[in-house]
């Protein structure tokens, strides 16, 4: 939201933050393009990428390189957990 905008007008006006497309260079958003996403990630972990997710993830109010391996790969755990109860949906994590 532009809050400067808003109070000016005495309306919301929202702005996008990004395309998530574009952003993270995305054919389309079925599953399977997500399932690259993820795997893109797995395989760069460290890299510009997941630092950009960070970011986003944090909707800008975080740097990306604020977030070491560890708080990379518990997000990333996230992202692949579908059930909570399962020990082993990160397992192919990169430690």
């Amino acid at each position: 939201m532009n809050l400067t905008a808003t109070n000016l007008y005495n309306r919301t006006i929202f702005v996008d933050e990004y395309d998530i497309r574009y952003a993270y260079e995305m054919e389309n958003l079925f599953p399977n393009d997500w399932h690259n996403l993820i795997q893109r990630l797995k395989n760069d972990i460290d890299g510009p990428l997941m630092s950009l997710v960070y970011q986003y993830y944090t909707k800008s109010y975080a740097d990306g390189n604020e977030c070491d391996h560890s708080c990379r790969r518990g997000l990333l755990c996230d992202f692949v957990t579908a059930r909570s109860e399962d020990p082993h949906s990160c397992d192919a994590i990169p430690n």
